[in-house]
């Protein structure tokens, strides 16, 4: 059977990954649309740089122990869709061949399941396989590809072989499709056009293949829509896209996933699942950037990377183990800055990360900086807008006491809310994103003050007096409130506010108030006796 994937809020069955598009297989790259920003390699080097570190022997444990042959293979096809047939490639091919040859994966025999064989995960083997160039003859000790020759029947439809019932569905036919295909079986027509009858007229792929020999889509009057079939389904059959049945399904498709993206670039899965996460978002986001649809894949790619772990150059926000990861969701992203990651996350960051990954190389670059600080006095403990650009999606950070972040939107801009300090004082804070140091921010904040006023203790009515106050910052303005009327102001120079005034108060005590910038926070007061 194919991987299961836990998903917050529901458990689906997924495979998770299908195969790397711009490398395997004899895919053809499309040239981005005109409009597409150019792009930034940095996310989705950092997710695979990740994923790479998560085999332990060449295979990925299950959240419950043990190795999970569906997500290792996941992850290197993710691997090989970044950054080619590389070592980490290589090593999981290693890990799995023993993993198949002892039947763990593809078949059930050691758990009591006698003579049976798992079509999915065959399918998935072969296409393993064939990424990394081994001779699938001999992989695993057997010949996989003949295997899932037997296991797909005179319609095309592969069926698994178990004591537990048949559980393949559209994830591993397309999977089928693609490793026939790319195998050169003579079987890999009727696996193909199998995979195209469950296609509805929509344009969407059904996940369930219903019975042994299946109506097409259209005939089920339960086929449901499914963002991930759809896109995986895309991306496995990349391969035949000149194919004259194949080309307008997969125009039908990209329409499809056109229509169900989100405003905010995300994918929700399915009716089930409606909200936006990563890994129907990788998926799709993918699927649309192989076909051309380089704008909707950038819109794809912001959001995923805005849900990337990723710290701002030189500040601590997320924990650096799962540095590179794609979360889920917004709740994932929040988990990742201080945990704890228990098995069960974990393997959701990596089923987000081998869908994402691949999504990210379409993230758009962009300009990085940041906007100056006002220059003028702001209040202490007040809430301020650090503004800029960055590229879109890309996290951006504020190091304060507590290290403050958010990410740039689609355009690139940014603003992140801070507070000051409740002291007097100059503070700079550095802003960074994930590249860089983006520069500092100065802020003048003003505190608690109190003001100490100079004026003399008598003074004849109609005189000319010159009050003092000190206790102010030199710049601040200094406000002269004489009798409960104001008489002016005054700019603190060397530490003191000077200002030359007329009284006019009436004969008896009067009360000479200076207010600092702020008055309810900075301010003094004297007595002066008016005589006649």
């Amino acid at each position: 059977m194919l991987n299961g994937s836990l998903r917050r809020g529901a458990a689906l069955v997924t495979t998770g990954l299908a195969g790397a598009a711009l490398t395997l297989g004899g895919l053809v790259a499309v040239a981005p649309s005109a409009s597409a920003a150019p792009a930034d390699p940095a996310p989705a080097q950092r997710g695979a740089a990740w994923l790479a570190g998560e085999p332990a022997g060449g295979l990925v444990s299950s959240q419950y122990g043990g190795p999970d042959g569906g997500l290792t293979i996941d992850v290197a096809l993710a691997l090989a869709a970044v950054g080619g047939n590389g070592p980490a490639v290589q090593s999981i091919a290693d890990g799995m061949a023993g993993l198949v040859d002892a039947g763990g994966y593809v078949s059930g025999e050691e758990y009591g399941d006698a003579g049976s064989t798992y079509a999915g995960a065959v399918a998935k083997t072969v296409v393993l396989a064939q990424a990394a160039r081994r001779d699938i003859s001999t992989y695993g000790g057997e010949d996989f590809l003949v295997r899932l020759e037997q296991v797909t029947n005179d319609e095309g439809r592969i069926t698994d072989v178990s004591t537990y019932g048949d559980y393949a569905n559209t994830l591993g036919q397309s999977f089928a499709a693609r490793a026939l295909y790319d195998g050169g079986s003579e079987e890999h027509t009727i696996a193909r056009d199998f995979l195209l009858a469950q296609q509805c007229e929509e344009g969407f792929f059904r996940t369930d293949l219903g019975a042994t020999i299946a109506a097409d889509c259209d005939a089920d009057p339960a086929a449901a829509p499914s963002t991930d079939t759809t896109a995986l389904a895309v991306l496995n059959l990349l391969s035949q896209r000149t194919n004259d049945t194949v080309a307008p399904a997969l125009e039908q498709a990209s329409r499809w996933l056109l229509a169900a993206q989100r405003p905010d670039g995300s994918f929700g899965s399915d009716a089930d699942i409606p909200t936006g996460n990563a890994n129907s978002t990788g998926l799709a986001g993918w699927a649309l950037g192989e076909l051309g649809h380089a704008d909707a894949a950038a819109k794809a790619a912001v959001w995923l990377r805005a849900r990337q772990v990723v710290n701002p150059v030189g500040q601590r926000v997320y924990l650096p183990d799962l540095g590179g990861a794609v979360a889920y969701d917004a709740a994932d992203l929040t988990l990742a800055q201080s945990g704890p990651i228990e098995p069960v996350d974990r393997d959701r960051y990596r089923r987000a990360s081998v869908q994402a990954a691949p999504a990210l190389r379409y993230a758009p670059d962009g300009v990085s900086r940041v906007a100056q600080a006002p220059t003028r006095f702001l209040r202490a403990g007040s809430t301020q807008q650090v503004t800029g650009s960055a590229a879109p999606g890309d996290v951006v950070g504020v190091r304060t006491a507590k290290p403050t972040v958010t990410h740039a939107g689609a355009t690139g801009s940014f603003r992140v809310r801070i507070t000051l300090p409740s002291k007097t004082g100059m503070v700079r804070y550095q802003v960074a994103d994930s590249d860089g140091v983006l520069g500092t921010v100065t802020y003048r904040v003003l505190g608690k003050a109190t003001v100490k006023v100079v004026a003399p203790t008598s003074v004849k009515r109609g005189t000319r007096v010159v009050l003092k106050a000190r206790g102010l910052v030199n710049g601040e303005q200094a406000t002269f409130v004489v009798g409960g009327k104001k008489v002016g102001k005054a700019v603190v120079r060397k530490g003191v506010a000077k200002l030359r005034v007329k009284v006019k108060a009436k004969p008896g005590r009067v009360k000479v108030r200076v207010n600092g910038a702020f008055a309810n926070l900075r301010h003094g007061a004297a007595t002066v006796r008016v005589t006649r």
